[in-house]
Order: C-alpha cells, then structure tokens, then sequence
C-alpha cells in the first residue's frame, strides 16, 4: 500500500457504520476483499486545529501500535491493515461473532469463556498492555476463542497500578452487570489469569485488591486519580 492514499470519508460512504463513540466512529468496510472495520476519529471542530490533529493522530498511532504488538504476541486481537496518523484512523480487520456482554446477559455458558478471557488477560498484560476499558462489551465471542477489542484507552506499560485498573474494572461490570454469575466467572478468570501470569500476576492481583478496598463503588476515575493515573481526556 506505500504511496497509495486512502481515503476515510470514501470509504465510509461506501461502508456500514456501526458506532459512534466519544472520540471515534466506526463503520464496517470491504478492504481490499477483506471484511474490516474503519476506525476514524474525525476532526473535533471546538479544538484548536494543530492540536486537534497531533491527538488524533497520536491517539491513532498508539493505539494500532497496541495492536500490532498484542498480534505479534499472538493474543487474539483485531489485525491492523492501514494506518494513517496525519488523517486519524486505521482499519482492522472485522471480528465476527458475539458480545460477550450480550452472550452472558443471554444466559450463553460462560465456564470456559472466563478460563479463557483470565488467560488472554495475562498474555496482555505481559506484552506490556493495559486495555483501559476492559468491560465485556469490549470482548467478543467468537467460535471456541474471544478476541480482545477497542484499545482506544490502551497503554503501553508495565505499570502494576494500570494492569490492576483492568481487574478492576472487568470486576465491577461483572458484578454490576452479571450479578448471578460474577464471582464463579471473577474465580474461574483469576484463577487462570495468576496462573499464565505467575509470581508478577500476583502482583497485580494484589494491587487489585488493594484498589477494592478503597471502596467498591467509589468511580474509576478517582480510583485511578488516588493511585496517580488519571488525566482528564479532552475527549
């Protein structure tokens, strides 16, 4: 594809959108024969244009960098196919398959799907990532595998406090969310993720617990301004 331009507007106009987020819009494309997914964050015309275009496009290359790592790390993530920073987006491949939000709110059998998700968690967290939004909507089912999406708040890190965040989080949906199934699925994830990650997941387990104790539903966000994490998003 080098010194060939795509173009978002195009393609979305050619495509399906599928959802409008607070930083991003999606929509699913055919890429070059390839179902796909275009992730684009449009221009935010309230913002000063020189920094609207370095978020973007940074927002951009951070997050494809994300994937392309977690790939080569063999996780189960989107694959990136096209990126371009200086226009905000990139285009993925297309994951077909369920929420695991909607498959758990369906009643759908969760008992490998959590030994599953606390594995791949492990595997993430040791590439050197933290999802930032790690919900079961951000998880589909797909086949006998779940594949790990939007990375839009993901980091690059090897911070124990960050990896804890996504415990964290995953817990409070669960709880909040799957009430009747959260602490056999909460058992059978952690169990599997202290076991693919070892002593360094304990670690983070550890810190997860620490984060609880802060109180249970006290918002992430000043949960993560107490242990240092937090910038506001301009978004």
């Amino acid at each position: 594809m080098e010194g060939v331009r795509v173009d978002a507007a195009a393609l979305a106009k050619l495509g399906r959108f599928i959802h409008r987020g607070a930083e991003s819009d999606l929509y699913a494309i055919d890429f070059l024969g390839i179902p796909a997914v275009l992730k684009w964050r449009r221009p935010k015309p309230y913002r000063v244009e020189e920094l609207d275009a370095e978020v973007r496009s940074s927002r951009t290359v951070r997050e494809a960098s994300v994937l392309i790592r977690l790939r080569e790390a063999g996780l189960p993530v989107p694959d990136v196919l096209y990126v371009s920073p200086e226009d905000g987006f990139f285009i993925m491949s297309r994951v077909e398959g369920k929420v695991l939000r909607d498959h758990l709110l369906e009643g759908g059998e969760w008992s490998w799907i959590a030994e599953r998700l606390g594995g791949v968690v492990a595997r993430m967290h040791m590439a050197g990532v933290a999802h930032g939004d790690l919900t079961t909507s951000n998880v589909i089912v797909c086949g006998g595998d779940v594949v790990l999406i939007d990375f839009g708040l993901a980091s690059l890190t090897e911070d124990i406090d960050e990896k804890a965040v996504d415990i964290d989080l995953l817990y409070r949906v669960l709880v909040s969310t799957h009430t009747e199934i959260a602490e056999g699925f909460f058992s059978k994830f952690t169990q599997a993720y202290l076991r693919t990650y070892g002593p360094p997941g304990e670690e983070v387990y550890k810190r997860f617990r620490a984060i609880q104790a802060m109180g249970r539903y006290v918002s992430r966000e000043v949960r993560a301004k107490a242990l240092g994490l937090w910038e506001a998003d301009e978004e």
